[in-house]
């Protein structure tokens, strides 16, 4: 045996014990991943070579980061409540044809109203205003105005509810004043899940607030009145329910106080047929005769979406995007960037701004728009609990437009000449961007 061959072997004798028990984790680590998984192709494909090529740290990773499989057996108990709750739906009752899951049904009688500032000071005046009852959701609440409005409120015995996110366990400064104050908070996943789940997903993306289930407030700034806010009332009871355990508080029905159609429509790992958010998008993008605009925080679009915004730009639509020229991280911007390169060659018109573009807007032809609170990542829409209002109305619309009409005009437009001038450290700096795609 030469010093060559020596060391190969000594390695062979050493791991030979080990081996089989290696070969089973990585073959049932394959197995789960190729029937029981529902992943996106290029995450499909990161996961079997990272299986393939580091068997045990590759298995421990993708029990820690990639298993969906007891997200949806613990979120099973979760969909069937819901449906209980919610109440079934049909596609004669739909703004959208989404599958049932998810999708709640019309609201009909609605006045929707955008605010692009001072959104604050009215939800602080409806506050104020509360009789009875003000549930919030929302991922963190700090300490400020709000929170002592809704210390106020529960001080004077108004029933106050906030579902949070597990950030600080749930309880942030400004969650512990209004308990303090009488009111009642519990966070969306147990104290448990909270300080040992290191996954990336299934967090908490609704932010709203009901107003004795006649005023509503999504983050997107949107302000609703009318039976939809009942709606979203019902949604909050299906997660607060979930959360705590309680036995469910009816809500009442406010009377019309306009004339919008509003659909709410929310997303998350406890959907069995799929994304209804993704669905939702696909069908404002396809059923587009003239135009779509579009502004989100920034794009990491699924396969079928972004083959219909090309296909539909190439067929005489007018296709629109912005997003902001600064992402909460640093990889967002560029990973826009890449996402928009196949859309600028079919004629998509792409605007950065400068300005902060917090929320997603979507509007087809001038009648029909939808806002949530979550960007256009099909990580997000999958794998996180979100919110979304479909809206049937030329006046939300049009304010809408005119707000993504100002961030267009404010900003440069971005081409295809644009993305071919990068320097070869911003091919670097793309590539390695693209690593952190689904980490958002």
């Amino acid at each position: 045996m030469t010093y060559l061959t020596k060391p190969f072997f000594t390695l062979v004798y050493a791991i030979q014990d080990i081996a089989l028990p290696v070969i089973i984790l990585d073959l049932i680590g394959i197995f789960l991943i190729l029937f029981k998984e529902r992943y996106d192709p290029r995450s499909f494909i990161l996961w079997l070579m990272i299986l393939i090529f580091l068997p045990v740290f590759g298995f421990l990773a993708y029990l820690m980061w990639g298993c969906t499989l007891f997200e949806k057996h613990r979120f099973n108990r979760k969909y069937l409540s819901d449906r209980e709750l919610l109440g079934p739906v049909t596609a004669e009752g739909s703004l959208i044809p989404v599958c049932e899951a998810g999708t709640d049904i019309i609201s009909e009688g609605n006045a929707t109203f955008l605010f692009t500032s001072d959104i604050e000071d009215h939800a602080i005046q409806d506050i104020r205003g509360a009789e009875r009852s003000i549930d919030l959701e929302c991922g963190v609440l700090s300490r400020g105005r709000i929170s002592r409005e809704l210390a106020d409120a529960a001080n004077r015995g108004v029933r106050v509810r906030i579902l949070t996110g597990t950030y600080g366990f749930g309880r942030t400064a400004g969650v512990r004043d209004v308990v303090s104050a009488g009111g009642c908070s519990i966070p969306f996943d147990s104290t448990l899940h909270a300080a040992f789940s290191v996954k990336n997903r299934a967090r908490l993306g609704r932010r709203f607030m009901v107003i004795d289930d006649s005023v509503s407030y999504m983050d997107s700034g949107i302000r609703l009145e009318g039976p939809v806010s009942s709606r979203l009332g019902y949604r909050f009871e299906a997660d607060w329910t979930y959360s705590s355990g309680d036995v469910p508080v009816e809500h009442a029905t406010s009377a019309p106080a306009g004339d919008c159609a509003v659909q709410v429509v929310s997303g998350g790992p406890d959907c069995p047929e799929g994304s209804p958010v993704q669905s939702m998008y696909q069908f404002m993008a396809s059923s587009s005769a003239e135009t779509i605009i579009i502004a989100t925080p920034f794009l990491v679009p699924d396969e079928e979406f972004h083959r219909i915004l090309k296909l539909m730009s190439l067929s005489g639509t007018q296709v629109s995007m912005v997003f902001p020229r600064h992402g909460i991280r640093w990889y967002q911007y560029r990973n826009t960037m890449t996402a928009t390169k196949s859309l600028l060659e079919c004629g998509v018109k792409v605007y950065f701004t400068e300005e902060d573009v917090r929320s997603t807007m979507v509007v087809s032809d001038g009648h029909l728009c939808a806002t949530s609170p979550l960007p256009l990542s099909m990580v997000m829409m999958d794998s996180d609990f979100s919110i979304n209002l479909v809206v049937e109305s030329e006046d939300l619309s049009g304010s809408i437009v005119e707000s993504i009409g100002d961030m267009m005009g404010s900003s440069n437009e971005y081409t295809l000449e644009c993305y071919e001038s990068r320097t070869i450290w911003d091919r670097v700096v793309f590539f390695t961007a693209r690593m952190f795609m689904f980490m958002n």
